[in-house]
């Protein structure tokens, strides 16, 4: 399709040209980096003004911020390349997440306006981009066109949120929005399993997108070692600092855990709809360890009892992610068994929730070292059958 003429600014990779074992560009770690502004701000707009609204505001933006860096992180995977195209509309990616990002602020105090008009340049960014690859790759268009279709939906939503007095009204009409991105993947794996297997494309993920979604992982665990050294800053008192050591060992824990058990795990399936729920797992992961984030962080300043449980939920939920997240790999009874105390050990830790931080931190602190330990321990010993 006239491809020397695009030979200067280049074209995007078909789908068929998958690269073996490629690792995360310089690109893609650059362009990860402005999220971390984002989650700053949607962690420290939350612990501003508390409420019910303002957590679902915090469900909501993340789940669309989180959903451009998903849809370009998958683009770049299967279709990115070196090309000055691909760096381009990257870095235009990179401009137009931290115009988002100086929006949120103001999302929370009730003015949509800036947040949505910026969201819809970078949507109709994206309706482009898979235009131009259904325009070079015409045999991709059995999946991507549903997809343009559902953005097509969500941009006109968009506008009704723009045009709607009222932010409860406002914020209604967002949810189909949210759920469309949501579900996009799981109800169009009937096309994606004719087009890879006509196309005999391989039905796994990538250990360049695993390592992606790693590094978003990164990105929010870094936001919680940063809040916490923020608010430990000036106040060297013993419990302060107790408090201090016993969350940041928390999130070493999930750190441990989360990559020592996601760093042996290769989704690989028959169909697409494995692929489809190990990413919807992660997201969901993500958005746990996000608001587990938020509880850690403002439990440092405010001892209350609703936060103190929703602390332990949150961590329960993610380590039970963590957990799912591994069970996408080939499994073992003492993988499953690995689950099962995960989960029902937490369960347990919710009868400390009503006493003081110090001790209820010491010991959901000391249950993580246990599985922490559990873990290498597994490790250990499979590697001892495997030398044998």
């Amino acid at each position: 399709m006239n491809s020397n003429k695009y030979s200067w600014w280049g074209s995007p990779r078909k789908i068929t040209n998958v690269i073996r074992d490629r690792k995360i560009s310089w690109l893609e770690l650059f362009s990860d980096l402005v999220f971390i502004i984002a989650i700053h701000y949607l962690i420290s707009g939350l612990s501003e003004e508390i409420n019910l609204i303002n957590f679902v505001r915090f469900i909501l933006m993340f789940l669309l911020v989180f959903d451009i860096w998903n849809t370009f992180a998958i683009y770049f995977d299967l279709h990115g390349n070196t090309s000055i195209r691909t760096t381009s509309f990257t870095l235009l990616m990179v401009l137009g997440v931290a115009l988002l990002s100086s929006s949120i602020l103001s999302f929370y105090k009730g003015n949509y306006f800036p947040f949505i008009i910026i969201y819809m340049l970078i949507a109709v960014l994206i309706f482009y981009l898979w235009i131009r690859v259904v325009y070079f790759d015409s045999a991709h268009m059995l999946t991507t066109r549903p997809y343009l279709i559902q953005l097509v939906f969500q941009f006109i939503f968009l506008i009704f949120v723009l045009v709607s007095k009222g932010t409860f009204l406002q914020t209604l009409l967002l949810l189909p929005v949210v759920i469309s991105k949501g579900s996009s993947l799981i109800t169009e794996h009937r096309n994606f399993d004719i087009e890879f297997k006509n196309r005999k494309i391989p039905f796994e993920v990538s250990s360049s997108l695993q390592e992606r979604y790693g590094t978003f992982t990164m990105i929010i665990l870094g936001e919680s070692m940063a809040t916490l050294v923020e608010n430990l800053n000036g106040h060297y008192v013993l419990n302060s600092v107790m408090e201090f050591i016993l969350l940041s060992i928390n999130v070493i824990g999930i750190f441990w855990l989360y990559y020592a058990l996601i760093d042996t795990v290769h989704v690989k399936g028959h169909n697409y709809i494995k692929l489809a729920l190990f990413r919807g797992t992660h997201v969901s992961f993500l958005l746990v360890l996000s608001l587990e984030t938020f509880f850690l962080v403002n439990l440092f300043e405010v001892d209350k009892l609703w936060l103190r449980s929703g602390f332990m939920a949150s961590l329960f939920a993610t380590i039970s992610l963590i957990f799912i997240l591994k069970r996408f790999s080939k499994t073992t009874l003492q993988q499953n068994r690995n689950f099962f105390i995960g989960a029902g050990g937490f369960l347990v830790l919710f009868l400390f929730v009503s006493f003081r931080p110090l001790v209820l931190l010491t010991i959901s602190d000391l249950y993580m070292i246990y599985l922490v330990i559990r873990r290498e321990r597994a490790s250990y010993l499979q590697g001892i059958a495997l030398a044998k």
